[in-house]
């Protein structure tokens, strides 16, 4: 039987909310779609859940395998996936009913190799955190000359485009590009997916309606500590300048932009030392602050470009004039100081 859409959904120890995202896939009101469950390796009780429901539906396959991780847990749904559209869901977030019945309508309509939609940012008691969108034309779709100027532009500053559960990709494009989640990075792994994607993709639609709900949970992999988190976003950030030189966006303005990403990265990972998971006394946090502000990346940026790689937003702004001065102490009260006072946390997602 062919499928419109393949529903890829990498799931590990996710048995308090599993059964929640599982039904938000039922629910869908396109009723021609197959679900692809990958169990990556779980140790509590996600597969049995995710096997209860295969008896239920005909259109759930339940995949189990070794944990190797969710890039490689989405490279298996990929594998075995027979749909004409794919489609990415997380197995602690949830989706609006009517989601990929309004994006398969729209890609057939446009023809569109991609379409994005915006997402709502949620707690776990579904009360609203943030409204995400994007500054991308809708009223048609986006050429390849439109996709470099407004997609491909946007991914050097931001990584808000990075996740692929927003996004209804062709399975034709991914198979004869050859498109996968790359293995070994454990962080920024969908940025860089989709930085492939848009290298390939000949037209993209865009549709300004919150259809996804990401629900940030205290344990999710972005507000976990990660002690190598640095390390990983130079890493992502050399595959970037490939990704430019790939595209031909490699002017002054593109590379400041795509360096202003790379030291708000390097100031969030200063910031991630004082996250409680991070069990490392005082003066560990201190070494770890001091070699990232004194890394010759971030030394050599900031020496050439000065205040016009400063990121924007409140917390990069405070922080950004200490890490230039590598005042070590005085990005260490900063970031005390901002973690302490409510109307910073109530900015931070």
């Amino acid at each position: 039987m062919g499928y419109a859409i393949s529903a890829i959904m990498p799931i590990y120890n996710a048995e308090r909310y599993l059964a929640r995202a599982i039904n938000s896939l039922l629910q869908q009101t396109i009723t021609n779609i197959e679900f692809l469950l990958i169990d990556d390796g779980s140790t509590d009780n996600s597969l049995a859940i995710a096997e209860e429901y295969a008896l239920q539906d005909e259109r759930i396959r339940v995949i189990s395998q070794e944990n190797q991780g969710v890039s490689i847990a989405r490279n298996t749904g990929l594998a075995n996936a027979i749909g004409e559209y794919i489609a990415f869901l997380d197995a602690d977030d949830l989706l609006e009913p009517n989601m990929y019945e309004v994006l398969y309508q729209t890609a057939k309509s446009s023809e569109a190799d991609v379409v994005i939609c915006d997402y709502q940012i949620q707690k776990p008691d579904l009360k609203l955190v943030k409204n995400w969108s994007y500054p991308f034309p809708s009223k048609s779709p986006l050429d390849r000359k439109s996709i470099e100027k407004h997609i491909l532009a946007y991914m050097i500053k931001s990584d808000g485009l990075g996740a692929p559960w927003n996004k209804l990709y062709k399975r034709l494009m991914l198979v004869e590009n050859e498109i996968l989640f790359p293995s070994g990075i454990p962080l920024g792994e969908d940025y860089l997916y989709n930085m492939e994607v848009f290298t390939y993709a000949e037209r993209v639609s865009y549709l300004p309606q919150a259809l996804y709900h990401y629900i940030l949970y205290p344990a999710s992999a972005v507000k976990k500590y990660r002690e190598d988190r640095f390390q990983i976003f130079k890493q992502i950030d050399n595959l970037k300048a490939e990704y430019m030189k790939k595209w031909q966006l490699v002017n002054e303005d593109y590379q400041l932009e795509r360096f202003k990403y790379f030291i708000a990265q390097a100031i969030a990972s200063i910031e991630q030392e004082f996250k409680s998971a991070n069990k490392a006394d005082f003066l560990r946090r201190w070494q770890k602050i001091g070699s990232i502000t004194n890394d010759p990346k971030v030394t050599a940026i900031i020496a050439k470009y000065g205040n016009r790689v400063k990121p924007p937003g409140i917390r990069c702004r405070l922080l950004f004039p200490w890490l230039k001065q590598r005042m070590v102490i005085l990005l260490i009260l900063g970031v005390i100081l901002i973690n302490s006072t409510k109307l910073f946390k109530l900015k931070t997602i």
